[in-house]
């Protein structure tokens, strides 16, 4: 089930499985939330939005975020777990974190990435989630990653190997294609080079 609640007063909705128009209606509403909480392997993974952002897409939670992690939760994350003691995950726009915070509550060492223009509030989400949860949770941290910059490339790929490279909702501009793939090209390369530390998925 798709569970999101809201804070400043706005209803939290759940359901069971809804259906296609009452889905988009809920996720359409989620850039107005001031913060938006998943319950991800018992735990409430919550961000905070900004939503006075204007030059960069990284301020609010993305429907695919939600879809992608519900996915990972259930068809990926299992047999993964059930072969390694610690799965590897870089998050490419990371945004507000929801996806990555909720693949490390999941149990899961990861690194998010975001521009610098879109990094602080990442950063404050990330440090707000560890302050509450830091115990019970994977390994997470956020990093600063322009794609195609070589040293930043480098630095996030040494923070590997890494089993899992996601993202959603990343690419809005032909300009930054090639960017991103060169990015990923440097990510996967060092999981292949490391040999069995990472799967490079």
């Amino acid at each position: 089930s798709l569970q999101l609640d809201s804070k400043n007063g706005a209803s939290s909705g759940s359901a069971s499985s809804p259906n296609a128009e009452q889905l988009a209606e809920r996720l359409f509403e989620l850039a107005n939330r001031a913060a938006v909480r998943l319950k991800v392997g018992g735990v409430a993974v919550e961000v905070i939005q900004d939503r006075k952002a204007t030059d960069h897409s990284g301020g609010v939670v993305w429907e695919t975020a939600l879809a992608l992690t519900r996915y990972l939760e259930r068809q990926v994350l299992p047999a993964l777990q059930e072969k390694l003691s610690s799965v590897n995950i870089v998050e490419l726009g990371s945004g507000c974190g929801l996806l990555g915070l909720s693949m490390a509550a999941l149990g899961c060492k990861v690194v998010m990435t975001e521009q610098a223009i879109a990094l602080k509030n990442l950063k404050a989400n990330v440090a707000n989630f560890k302050a509450k949860h830091g115990k019970e949770v994977g390994r997470v941290r956020a990093l600063e990653l322009e794609w195609g910059e070589a040293t930043h490339g480098s630095a996030v790929a040494g923070k590997g190997p890494y089993h899992l490279v996601v993202g959603t909702d990343i690419v809005f501009v032909r300009r930054l294609v090639r960017p991103l793939l060169e990015t990923v090209k440097t990510l996967l390369a060092a999981a292949a080079e490391a040999g069995d530390g990472g799967g490079g998925e």
